[in-house]
C-alpha cells in the first residue's frame, strides 16, 4: 500500500499488506511539500502523485526511483488524483475543477 503524509515531514511511503511493520518505506522525502493526490497503475507498477503547494504531477516506480515531471504548467491548486484508461483525472481547489491529462498525447503509455 502507498499513502502521502504532508505534516511537519512531507513524505510518500509504501508498506506490505501483512502487517509486517518492517515493509515500512519511505520512497520520496526530497522535493515535496504537499503531497495531495496519489494513484496507482498496477498493470505498468508506476505511481503518480501530486504536489499541491509545489504544483506539479509526477511519475515515478513503486520504489521512489524513475521520478519524471509530468506537469508543471496551468495547475493552480491540485488535490486529489486519479487514472483511469491512460488518463490522468485530477481536481484543483483554486477552479473546482476537474482537469485531464492524457498519456497518449503527450507520448507516454
Amino acid at each position: 500500500m502507498f499513502w502521502t503524509d504532508w505534516g511537519e515531514v512531507p513524505k510518500i511511503e509504501r508498506a506490505g499488506m501483512n502487517g509486517d511493520h518492517t515493509t515500512r518505506t519511505v520512497i520520496v522525502k526530497e522535493d515535496i511539500f504537499w503531497p495531495n493526490g496519489l494513484t496507482v497503475d498496477f498493470s505498468t507498477r508506476t505511481l503518480y502523485w501530486l504536489d499541491g503547494r509545489l504544483k506539479f504531477i509526477e511519475s515515478m516506480d513503486f520504489f521512489g526511483q524513475n521520478r519524471k515531471k509530468i506537469l508543471t504548467k496551468n495547475i493552480l491548486y491540485p488535490f486529489a488524483l486519479s487514472l483511469f484508461q491512460n488518463k490522468l483525472y485530477w481536481t484543483d481547489w483554486r477552479t473546482w475543477s476537474v482537469f485531464l491529462w492524457s498519456a497518449v498525447s503527450f507520448g507516454f503509455k
